[in-house]
């Protein structure tokens, strides 16, 4: 099963309108942000 950041990689791949590209870049660097913040958070235990 694809992964998040790979589906979203393609779509920004795929596309050539700024405004999508754009967009998934963002939401593709918020999501490694939130998965980031858990695995922090789990090592801390």
């Amino acid at each position: 099963m694809p992964s998040l950041t790979d589906s979203l990689r393609k779509i920004l791949m795929a596309s050539r309108h700024t405004e999508i590209s754009v967009a998934a870049e963002e939401l593709a660097d918020e999501t490694r942000k939130i998965f980031a913040g858990k695995e922090a958070a789990h090592s801390n235990f």
